[in-house]
């Protein structure tokens, strides 16, 4: 394995997605993890195919329940130290390690019983004998919840939450999808890229890229054009025309203003709709070096050789 080949320094440096196994790296004097943050998150989705999803205060109520927090404490810190803030991640559009970042979900960093039964009374439910959320018509608020099997990362961080939301009153089933299965968008795949109704809650991870617009792409209404990642049902052409005003902007300040005022379409509740998705935590890409490595391999000047010996240079013609 990776971490088996970094710790008896078969191999010396790695690059690659984490795992909660990498632990004992990052306890190792010998290797030296660092963990470069880029625009890659993880976050819990909500499909609006729901009977009871489809109404606000329902969301609001599982955004209630969640302690991200805890969630942080456990996977994240372990093997990212201080380059996370504890609290989790608030926004879609920008990250926690750059300077546009706002946190649009402060209410909901630490977990809230006492919103959540407020919440679900109002939406008119009432708590069962079971201790599960029932309503008069829907029935109860039993969800499944996807995510990517044989990922001991995710895994974990699912059986967190399906814990936090247990103790709030909600019933969850556990329905994990290998990877091939859970991206797979052909007409006979079950997962949340190809149905909104195999599905109720799905937790894996958003890649962005330098530009902050393509997240509009996972928020796009059905009458967009630009809907391509949008597995959660959402809908709204206040959201689509203000998606193309952001995307024409040349002034920075009016770009950062416009896209974060875009994430609380997303990540707030805005009338009757918004707040579908919660935000967990930036995840950055692990990256590990054994010390000998790098105290065998850095030379001082670079003019004539690169950062490390025995690199090849490579050139295309």
């Amino acid at each position: 394995s990776i971490k088996e080949n970094m710790l008896q320094s078969r191999g010396h440096f790695v690059l690659t997605d984490v795992s909660n196994s990498f632990s004992e790296m990052v306890a190792d004097p010998n290797i030296k993890a660092n963990a470069p943050g880029g625009a890659l998150y993880e976050h819990i989705g909500m499909s609006l195919a729901n009977d009871h999803l489809e109404n606000v205060i329902v969301r609001r109520a599982i955004a209630e329940a969640i302690d991200k927090s805890e969630i942080v404490e456990e996977l994240y810190i372990p093997l990212f130290g201080e380059e996370l803030p504890e609290s989790g991640l608030g926004n879609s559009y920008w990250m926690t390690n750059q300077p546009e970042y706002e946190d649009h979900q402060t209410l909901y960093s630490n977990a809230d019983l006492g919103a959540v039964t407020s919440s679900m009374t109002e939406a008119g439910y009432t708590m069962g004998t079971d201790d599960v959320w029932v309503h008069p018509e829907k029935g109860r608020t039993e969800f499944r919840s996807v995510t990517i099997s044989n990922d001991s990362f995710r895994e974990r961080q699912q059986e967190i939450i399906n814990r936090q939301l247990t103790d709030a009153g909600f019933k969850m089933v556990s329905e994990n999808l290998v990877g091939s299965e859970f991206y797979r968008t052909n007409e006979f795949a079950t997962g949340p890229f190809a149905s909104k109704t195999t599905w109720d809650l799905t937790m894996f991870a958003w890649a962005g890229g330098p530009w902050p617009g393509g997240q509009s792409s996972v928020y796009g209404g059905k009458n967009s054009t630009n809907n391509i990642n949008n597995i959660y049902g959402y809908s709204n052409t206040e959201f689509d025309a203000a998606a193309k005003k952001c995307d024409l902007q040349l002034d920075e300040t009016e770009i950062n203003n416009c896209y974060n005022q875009l994430d609380e379409f997303a990540t707030t509740v805005t009338g009757d709709t918004g707040l579908f998705i919660i935000p967990i935590s930036q995840k950055p890409t692990f990256f590990a070096s054994r010390t000998d490595l790098v105290e065998t391999g850095v030379v001082l000047g670079t003019e004539s050789a690169g950062p490390l010996v025995n690199i090849a240079d490579f050139s295309i013609k």
